[in-house]
């Protein structure tokens, strides 16, 4: 199983978690403390947890768009084309 796989179950199992984290936010405000306006002035610690994981998941989520632009710009490079490459064009990236 290659890395891009890997990194893509991983940001589903945050993704899992993230959706865990909001059902007990919405249960704790809204089931939990039914009609106690004095809960809502303190944060309930997975919405604190919530914010991180968030943070996580953007972050990979960027890592893998930027890996794929990288790829995708390695494969289409003017020095990687055979059919009409100049043979006096030099490649910044070898």
């Amino acid at each position: 199983m290659s890395l891009y796989k890997l990194v893509v179950i991983w940001l589903w199992m945050l993704d899992a978690l993230h959706l865990a984290l909001i059902t007990h936010c919405v249960y704790y405000y809204l089931v939990a403390n039914y009609a106690n306006i004095s809960v809502l002035t303190e944060i309930v610690w997975s919405f604190k947890l919530q914010i991180v994981i968030d943070i996580i998941i953007v972050f990979g989520v960027h890592v893998l768009y930027v890996y794929r632009i990288w790829i995708r710009s390695i494969k289409n490079s003017p020095c990687n084309s055979g059919d009409n490459c100049d043979p006096n064009f030099r490649c910044r990236h070898r």
